[in-house]
């Protein structure tokens, strides 16, 4: 029995793969997950920031919609780029629905180090807590980025 389960599954997934790459295969939230975006999952590729996003969707609204928001991946880029003003004059309505939370994550995708990293910004406490599998890695220049984003919002 678990033989031909396996099969249905694997079968599933072959004809899913077999779509054209630009299908939307879920929503969440604003993300689209594609066909592209989910072949990620196979082999040894990087997860891409709709992957990273649609994960920390999922995960918030199972365990604490309440009091947690899932910021844009393309935040960081956008405010590693272009400053704080300018990202917030871009992403100023987006940046709004946070108010309401205790707390906004940030995932943040490192170019030069192509490496995801995680900002918690909380709030009320007007604490961030960067989390970072590098361990010797100093993140606070890019904190002190994100710091500057939030009080500006």
């Amino acid at each position: 029995m678990a033989n031909s389960r396996s099969s249905a599954i694997g079968t599933t997934m072959k004809e899913v793969f077999a779509r054209p790459q630009t299908e939307v295969i879920r929503k969440y939230g604003e993300v689209n997950l594609t066909v592209r975006d989910l072949s990620r999952f196979r082999g040894e590729r990087w997860l891409n920031g709709e992957c990273v996003e649609a994960h920390m969707i999922l995960y918030v609204d199972r365990y604490a919609p309440k009091t947690t928001a899932v910021a844009s991946s393309f935040l960081w880029g956008s405010l590693e780029s272009n400053g704080a003003e300018t990202t917030l004059k871009r992403m100023a309505k987006p940046l709004e629905k946070f108010t309401q939370k205790s707390v906004v994550l940030v995932p943040m995708a490192l170019s030069v180090e192509q490496h995801w990293v995680l900002a918690a910004v909380y709030l009320k406490e007007r604490r961030i807590v960067m989390y970072d599998s590098n361990i010797s890695s100093d993140r606070k220049k890019e904190g002190k980025m994100i710091a500057e984003l939030f009080e500006k919002a």
